[in-house]
């Protein structure tokens, strides 16, 4: 519906258009409470990650520069989003290639030196 229908708002302002405004009403609402409750997941998450490698760093530090690297990309506009998640999309298929490749040529050394790992 949004391709045949591209309006502001979204998939919540298509509710309202083609079935009620309470249902969007709802929607918004929904739309709020999850990603109030999946951003501090989502950051608590992020920390530990990061801090799996850096110990000496703090987790609140971790997840006050992933909050301010967030805030600062949705404030670019929906633009900027589109091309920051094209360049996230591009870094995530070469890191995909490139493990792919170093397995292969690991399973070639390992066919050719009898390694057991």
């Amino acid at each position: 519906m949004i391709a045949f229908l591209p309006i502001p708002g979204g998939h919540i302002k298509l509710a309202e258009r083609f079935f009620d405004p309470a249902l969007s009403f709802t929607m918004g609402w929904n739309y709020w409470y999850n990603w109030t409750i999946i951003l501090p997941a989502e950051l608590s998450a992020a920390a530990v990650l990061i801090n799996f490698w850096n110990t000496s760093v703090n987790n609140s530090a971790w997840i006050v520069i992933c909050l301010a690297v967030v805030v600062f990309i949705n404030f670019l506009g929906a633009g900027m989003c589109t091309f920051v998640d094209h360049c996230r999309n591009t870094l995530l298929t070469l890191w995909v290639v490139r493990c792919l490749r170093r397995s292969r040529i690991h399973l070639c050394i390992d066919q050719s030196h009898h390694y057991s790992w």
